[in-house]
C-alpha cells in the first residue's frame, strides 16, 4: 500500500489541490507541515531541470526532418502505432498521448513542460520510515506518489502516468479555450497556458468527488497493481460510466 497521493502547484505559493494518505501518520497532526515539506522539494526539483533545460544548447535538426523537442525519455515519433505496436508498448503509447501536445510547443521554453522524477525522503520527525516520492508535472501541476520503500517503483512509475492521462482527459474539456480543435503542434501562448493552468487547477479544488472515483478504479485501497493495455482499456470504461453516472 501506498502512503499517500498529492495534486499540488509547483511554485511559491505551495498550493494543494487534492491529497489523500492511507496510514494514520499521514493524517496526524504534522500532515500540513509534511505535505510543504514534499511540495517544497519537488518545487526545486522542477526548477532544476528547468534551468538545465534552458542552458542546453539545441540540437541540431536534420534537414527535412521536424523536430520535437524531447527533454524526458519516450520521444513520441520513435514510438510504434497502430495495428504495428505490440501490446507491450501501451504504455510508451498512453505516455505519448499524455505529453505530445505539451512538448511540441516553441523551444526551448516548452523543453520543460514536462518534468518529472523520483526523490528519497529519509527517516526523520515527518516519516518514521523512508518514503520514495514519485511525481510528474505537466501544466505547472504536479502529481506526486509518495510510496514505501518496498513499494515497487515500476508500478509506482506506471501508475502515475496513467493517473495524469486519465486526470488530463476528464478535466480539460472543462476548460474554456483549452486548445480542443486547434491542430496539434501549434505553440499554445503563454497567457493561454496560465488561463489553462487556474482553470484545472480550480476544477480539482470544485470536484474532489471526480478524483476520488478515479483513483477508487486506478489505485483501490492505495494498493498498486499490474496493468495492461486491456485492463487499462477496462478501467478508462470504467471510470467513465461511474463519472457520467454523477452527472
Amino acid at each position: 500500500m501506498v502512503y499517500g497521493l498529492m495534486i499540488h502547484s509547483v511554485d511559491s505559493s505551495h498550493r494543494l489541490f487534492f491529497s489523500i494518505f492511507y496510514s494514520p501518520e499521514g493524517n496526524d497532526g504534522q500532515k500540513k507541515t509534511r505535505q510543504q515539506t514534499i511540495m517544497r522539494r519537488i518545487l526545486e526539483e522542477h526548477l532544476f531541470q528547468t534551468q538545465c533545460a534552458s542552458d542546453a544548447p539545441p540540437k541540431p535538426v536534420p534537414k527535412g526532418r521536424m523536430h520535437f523537442p524531447s527533454p524526458m525519455t519516450h520521444s513520441s515519433a520513435a514510438l510504434p502505432s497502430g495495428a504495428a505496436a505490440a501490446d507491450d508498448d501501451w504504455f510508451l503509447r498512453l505516455y505519448a498521448n499524455t505529453d505530445s501536445g505539451s512538448r511540441r510547443s516553441s523551444p526551448p521554453a516548452a523543453a520543460a513542460d514536462i518534468t518529472e522524477g523520483i526523490l528519497r525522503f529519509q527517516p526523520s520527525p515527518l516519516f518514521q520510515t523512508p518514503k520514495l516520492v514519485v511525481w510528474k508535472q505537466m501544466d505547472k501541476v504536479a502529481y506526486t506518489l509518495i510510496c514505501e520503500p518496498l513499494d515497487n517503483v515500476l508500478l509506482a512509475t506506471t501508475f502515475l502516468t496513467l493517473f495524469v492521462h486519465v486526470m488530463i482527459e476528464h478535466f480539460r474539456p472543462f476548460q474554456p479555450g483549452s486548445g480542443m480543435g486547434m491542430p496539434m503542434g501549434l505553440p499554445v501562448p503563454m497567457a493561454a497556458k496560465r488561463q489553462q493552468h487556474n482553470v484545472i487547477a480550480e476544477e480539482f479544488l470544485a470536484r474532489p468527488d471526480d478524483i476520488l472515483v478515479i483513483l477508487h478504479h486506478l489505485l483501490p485501497g492505495g494498493q498498486l497493481s499490474f496493468t495492461n493495455l486491456s485492463l487499462c482499456t477496462y478501467l478508462k470504461g470504467r471510470i467513465n460510466v461511474m463519472l457520467a453516472q454523477k452527472v
